[in-house]
């Protein structure tokens, strides 16, 4: 880690934090929030995610998108709420690489809420093991048709997790 990483990281965290109080806002509709200490863990994860791809985000993190796509999810519970928006964190910056910036970030996100809840029934594992181009197509089409999830062609019980 260079200087200038031990300089922005500390700003890193508390801009993040800045951003996901405001999302606390919007998603306790929904029964969801995140503690100060939950904001603070998944901003570190965020810099470790950046680092390990080598990814650089300016401005507003991805992380608001992510939680304004997933917050109604039927499959998101309080319980596993910071964990798992911490994976799907993890999942697109994945992806993002995976599919070598084909896809927009909205229409990566999209695709994995379209995954996430209608063919993986809010399985985190499933989403982590399907193909990349499979993945690419549903973000693309916006649909699950003419992929092997339409049909549940992938019988997603099989996958660990």
């Amino acid at each position: 880690m260079n200087e200038m990483q031990l300089f922005s990281q500390p700003m890193q965290i508390i801009q993040t934090k800045m951003e996901l109080t405001q999302c606390n806002q919007m998603t306790e509709r929904y029964g969801l929030t995140l503690s100060d200490q939950q904001m603070e863990q998944i901003a570190l994860r965020r810099i470790d995610a950046l680092q390990a791809t080598g990814r650089v985000e300016f401005g507003e993190s991805i992380l608001r998108k992510l939680v304004y796509a997933f917050c109604d999810s039927p499959y998101i519970r309080q319980a596993e709420y910071a964990n798992m928006l911490a994976e799907l964190l993890d999942l697109f910056y994945y992806f993002k690489g995976e599919c070598m910036e084909q896809l927009t970030d909205d229409e990566l996100i999209e695709g994995m809420r379209l995954v996430f809840d209608e063919a993986a029934s809010g399985s985190l594992s499933f989403l982590a093991n399907l193909d990349r181009e499979i993945m690419e197509e549903v973000a693309q089409t916006g649909s699950l048709e003419g992929t092997p999830l339409e049909d549940g062609e992938i019988d997603w019980g099989d996958i660990d997790g």
